[in-house]
């Protein structure tokens, strides 16, 4: 028996002498750069190597970035026989915000007691715009106000006509479009 153990050991101690050795240390920068032979163990993991696979299962299907068509293709704007006509009849507009939604704002004061809708962005004769709207909404002219600094059209609402405002400023065929 004790012939046996004197044997493998001696084999073992051949086998090590053979082949270098593989730890897995850390090494110094300048150790590593001088290096020419990698000695360290590369990771085993049951994990699929990353650079063979791509992150995103589905990026096998996807069109690439750079083959994207990027700009949409020209289309002529509506022809407009007569500018002038065009003009006459629009006295005043209303551009909407960058969301594509109107500037119709609600500004509740003295606690909640209050409520007065605002109305932004608008471009043109206001003062025609104020009486179309008082008009079309059935509003005293004295709840409408233009703000002259900020040039925005305030309307004081009560309970009575803050549904009418709800309804009426945004339906088709009302001041606003």
């Amino acid at each position: 028996m004790n012939f046996f153990t004197s044997r493998v050991l001696s084999i073992g101690r051949q086998v090590i002498a053979q082949r270098p050795a593989l730890f897995t240390q850390r090494a110094s920068y300048s150790a590593a750069a001088t290096s020419s032979t990698n000695t360290f163990k590369t990771h085993v993991s049951y994990k699929p190597n990353p650079l063979q696979h791509p992150v995103n299962p589905n990026r096998k299907n996807k069109i690439p970035y750079k083959d994207r068509q990027l700009k949409q293709p020209f289309v002529p704007p509506a022809a407009i026989k007569n500018l002038d006509k065009l003009g006459a009849t629009l006295r005043y507009v209303v551009r909407r915000t960058p969301s594509s939604q109107l500037p119709v704002y609600r500004k509740w004061m003295s606690g909640g007691n209050r409520m007065i809708v605002i109305i932004k962005k608008i471009d043109g004769d206001r003062s025609k715009f104020i009486q179309d709207l008082s008009r079309d909404l059935e509003i005293k002219p004295v709840d409408i106000r233009l703000n002259p600094t900020t040039q925005h059209v305030e309307i004081k609402a009560s309970n009575s006509n803050i549904g009418a405002l709800d309804r009426q400023l945004i339906v088709p065929g009302s001041c606003l479009r």
